[in-house]
């Protein structure tokens, strides 16, 4: 179904469902088939997800490229306010290019 789409020139393809990408030949089809349709990056998990932590972690990952973050920026910080969320410590101030790695 992919194949037939079109997507705008730059789009940002993000498949955050509970198994979207189990193996990397479903991956890789998943990748090129959206890369052909227009699309300029593709983020998908390949491990399955829980409903809950997946929806805190897009809604950070959103606000933070709805604040001008880059995509991995973006990706990154989420990642960070939810590693404090699990292990009790306030992230939220952190900027990915604060960080040393």
């Amino acid at each position: 179904e992919v194949a037939g789409v079109r997507l705008m020139s730059g789009a940002t393809v993000i498949l955050s469902a509970c198994n979207a990408c189990r193996d990397h030949a479903r991956m890789f089809d998943l990748t090129t088939a959206f890369m052909r349709a227009g699309a300029s990056a593709v983020l998908m998990s390949m491990w399955s997800l829980v409903d809950e932590s997946t929806t805190a972690l897009m809604r950070r990952f959103y606000s933070h490229l709805n604040a001008g973050k880059t995509l991995p920026e973006a990706l990154r910080a989420a990642m960070l306010q939810m590693s404090g969320r699990l292990y009790g410590e306030e992230l939220d101030s952190w900027d990915a290019k604060d960080t040393p790695y």
